[in-house]
């Protein structure tokens, strides 16, 4: 049966733009257990996992070379299952996120097919893996080893969606890991992917 965590006492975000670099959750956990979207940790966010064993945490760059972007922590999804869908959603904004862009930087743990693939997208339902929408797909060829950089936007959600990741692996004990998240109100266009000489490409 899958279980689904899911907010409390958690208002909309108005202010924007909106950062989350997962370093002072991380501090305060200190490891990658337990799971950090049932521990509290992060009580706004909401995590749908494949299975029991999936969980959510946050990776040190001194314990994982594929840990945070330069230094520091960054969020990391373990599978559990393989195949499986993996999926966690952001806090709520009080603006359609259809009139939202977001920023990020992302990586596979490893060079292997054993990663898998990631989406970035949005959810209908936290509560329901099927209304998962993808923006943007991301197969563990398409990196060398470094995060890249990337921004989405999400013209075609609906009212009501939330911006989500989802992560499905092809071997059940390997990471992918995501930090520098920054969401902000849309542009006409959505910024670049990595350019040569980027620091989060480098």
């Amino acid at each position: 049966m899958v279980t689904t965590t899911f907010r409390t006492s958690c208002g909309s975000i108005t202010n924007l733009p909106w950062y989350e670099d997962f370093e002072a959750v991380g501090a305060e956990l200190h490891t990658d257990y337990p799971n950090a979207m049932t521990g509290g940790i992060m009580p706004c966010w909401d995590f749908t996992p494949s299975g029991s064993a999936a969980h959510m945490s946050f990776a040190y760059n001194n314990t994982y070379t594929y840990g945070g972007n330069s230094a520091g922590y960054s969020l990391c999804f373990y599978p559990g299952v393989i195949g499986g869908n993996n999926i966690v959603a952001l806090p709520v904004f009080a603006e359609n996120i259809s009139g939202l862009k977001m920023s990020y930087v992302t990586r596979p743990e490893g060079t292997s097919s054993n990663p898998g693939v990631f989406d970035v997208g949005y959810v209908t339902n936290v509560a329901d893996s099927s209304s998962f929408v993808s923006v943007k797909h991301y197969s563990y060829s398409d990196f060398n080893g470094a995060y890249i950089l990337d921004t989405v936007v999400f013209t075609n959600a609906p009212a009501g969606a939330r911006i989500a990741f989802r992560h499905k692996a092809n071997a059940s004990n390997w990471y992918w890991f995501v930090d520098s998240i920054v969401v902000d109100h849309n542009s006409s266009t959505p910024g670049p992917g990595p350019q040569p000489g980027d620091p989060c490409n480098a």
